[in-house]
C-alpha cells in the first residue's frame, strides 16, 4: 500500500510537471505569437518608411532636375540678352555716326 501510495505520488508529481510543461508551452506560444505580430508591424513600419524615403529622394531629384533646367533657361536667357544689348549698343553707335554725319553735312551747307 505504501508503494501504492508512492505511485500515486509519483504519479501526481508527474501530472503537475506535465500541466506546468503544457502552461509554460502556451505561454511560450502567446509570446511568439505576440513577437511575431510586434515584428509585422515593425515590418510594416520599415516599408512605409522606405516608401517615404523613397518618395523624398525622388522629390529631391524632380527638384534637381528643375533646378538645373532653370539655371540653363537662365543661362540661354543671359546669353540672349547680353545679344541684344550688344546688337542695341551697335545700333546706337551707328545712330550716333548718322547723326555726326548729318550735323557735318548741314554744317558743310550753311558754309556753302
Amino acid at each position: 500500500q505504501q508503494e501504492h501510495a508512492s505511485e500515486q505520488g509519483s504519479i501526481q508529481i508527474l501530472q503537475q510537471q506535465l500541466k506546468e510543461a503544457k502552461d509554460g508551452e502556451a505561454n511560450t506560444r502567446s509570446l511568439l505569437e505576440s513577437s511575431a505580430a510586434d515584428l509585422e508591424s515593425v515590418k510594416q513600419q520599415l516599408e512605409e518608411t522606405v516608401a517615404r524615403l523613397d518618395a523624398e529622394r525622388n522629390s529631391r531629384a524632380t527638384l534637381q532636375e528643375e533646378k538645373e533646367q532653370t539655371a540653363s533657361a537662365f543661362a540661354a536667357y543671359k546669353k540672349e540678352a547680353e545679344k541684344e544689348k550688344d546688337a542695341l549698343h551697335l545700333q546706337a553707335k551707328v545712330y550716333k555716326a548718322m547723326l555726326r554725319g548729318r550735323r557735318l553735312s548741314s554744317a558743310q551747307l550753311e558754309e556753302k
